[in-house]
């Protein structure tokens, strides 16, 4: 990315996570593939992948929760 970042976007298909792509990020179908602790999360489906998402990130990142696509609760163990 133009300012150093690497970015790494989940998409639902490797179609839609093309123009991603384009712009330097790494794409993942899952974000069980994605690889590595990360600063920063942004999650918008919820469910397992809220989850999933949060234990990616480092115990010092910040997790940006905008959205529940998934309609489903998500449930927060902040011990976990």
């Amino acid at each position: 990315m133009s300012n150093g970042a690497d970015v790494t976007a989940v998409s639902a298909t490797v179609e839609r996570g093309a123009q991603l792509r384009t712009f330097g990020a790494h794409v993942v179908t899952d974000v069980v593939q994605a690889i590595g602790k990360f600063d920063v999360a942004m999650e918008s489906v919820g469910r397992v992948s809220f989850v999933t998402a949060r234990r990616k990130v480092r115990h010092d990142g910040l997790v940006i929760w905008f959205k529940q696509a998934g309609l489903e609760p998500v449930c927060l163990h902040f011990f976990d």
